[in-house]
């Protein structure tokens, strides 16, 4: 075979090669790592958590290589709806969010509950519905089966349960899983506690860029969450936190 044949040949493998890559390449991806203990946390160069447990097996039964980058929210709302990090994870779908990423099926579901004073006045959910009760800015709350009145907003947690402690509220709208841990890490056990009772859930699941992921990674990436929570590995994992 001349030179010149062998050239021409090694181009048109090296075109068909190409042709016939599959779509879903693998490829390094950005994850965006918020702080959400237990649900998600950045633990030395790994991220801990339930949550991105999950997540990360998909992607990378995907074939995906994954590089993680911790950051608040709501710049991690803003980074993945503009592409610059690919996938963000225990987030909330709303019909406006879904507009600008691909929002996974729930891969779990927290209950909401409300958090009160120890020694407040006891109230039922008329009660708290006409008293000022505290919730945070930029959170969705579409399921509550109550309408609160007077709803406060705060940049986070540690300001509402500080009202409460104060009592400038009648109650704290908090999430049964996360509200024990950030109970305990503001070192409020003996001033606040946890009201028996769901007012509400959310569903807690991940987020792919539209930049970097189709319809058809969202359907796979979906799958292979479903695959793992139905494993018995899954059920063991979820347990804790039903």
């Amino acid at each position: 075979m001349s030179k010149k044949t062998t050239f021409f040949f090694l181009v048109n493998l090296l075109l068909f090669l190409c042709l016939k890559a599959p779509t879903g390449q693998a490829k390094d991806i950005t994850v965006g790592i918020p702080h959400n203990p237990p649900l998600v946390f950045r633990d030395g160069d790994r991220a801990g958590g339930i949550i991105p447990t999950i997540a990360i097996k998909a992607l990378k039964k995907m074939g995906h290589r994954v590089v993680f980058r911790s950051m608040p929210f709501g710049r991690m709302y803003k980074w993945l709806h503009s592409g610059k990090i690919d996938v963000a994870l225990s987030v909330l779908a709303t019909p406006q969010r879904q507009k600008n990423a691909h929002y996974s099926d729930p891969i779990l579901v927290e209950k909401l509950n409300i958090a009160t004073h120890t020694q407040g006045k006891p109230h039922d959910l008329s009660g708290f519905a006409k008293h000022g009760i505290c919730g945070i800015i930029g959170f969705s709350y579409p399921t509550l089966i109550f309408t609160p009145q007077n709803m406060i907003l705060e940049k986070d947690y540690a300001t509402c349960l500080s009202s409460l402690t104060k009592k400038q509220v009648a109650g704290v709208i908090i999430g049964s899983i996360t509200g024990p841990y950030i109970i305990r890490n503001e070192r409020l056990d003996r001033k606040v506690t946890l009201l028996p009772g769901a007012v509400g859930f959310v569903n807690i699941g991940a987020a792919l860029s539209h930049k970097a992921f189709s319809d058809n990674d969202l359907a796979e990436f979906n799958h292979h969450i479903l695959t793992t929570l139905q494993s018995p590995e899954g059920q063991a994992l979820i347990a804790p936190y039903q």
